[in-house]
């Protein structure tokens, strides 16, 4: 079983990840993927790959982490 620091520096991992993704993409979708098997994920992965674009699977608290920090500083017209 992972440590918790070891948990921590993953979801710093992929806080940073994100943070790059959310800068570099024009578009970005968000979904709920309950009741998605895994083969429909991995032809929605591949199908994603085809046209450059990037599938990541996060935590809701995650995603919500790095919309915050993107939009901070953006001011609202």
């Amino acid at each position: 079983m992972a440590g918790g620091a070891e948990v921590r520096a993953k979801k710093l991992n992929q806080i940073e990840k994100l943070y790059e993704l959310f800068g570099t993409h024009k578009q970005i979708i968000l979904a709920n993927f309950t009741n998605v098997g895994s083969s429909q994920i991995q032809q929605i992965r591949k199908t994603l790959r085809a046209y450059n674009g990037t599938l990541v699977i996060a935590k809701n608290t995650l995603i919500k982490r790095i919309i915050k920090l993107r939009t901070e500083g953006i001011d609202e017209e």
